[in-house]
């Protein structure tokens, strides 16, 4: 499973987004890379809300099947 829902990647995207944070302040505050924060934020930025949704749908389905 993965290690930060849809609701907290998202959240990390748009905390970088508003340009109050850095994203080396955002990712240690999470436990992460500052690079997955920029990654999460380009994929924010190109796909709007529903990449969050889709990887979170995608995981399930995954684990559903495989059950």
């Amino acid at each position: 499973m993965a290690k930060y829902t849809a609701e907290e990647k998202l959240q990390a995207a748009l905390r970088y987004l508003e340009g109050k944070e850095s994203s080396h302040e955002i990712a240690k505050s999470i436990g992460t890379d500052h690079t997955t924060i920029l990654n999460w934020s380009k994929q924010y930025e190109y796909n709007g809300v529903e990449e969050f949704i889709k990887i979170e749908t995608n995981i399930r389905s995954v684990i559903l099947y495989t059950y």
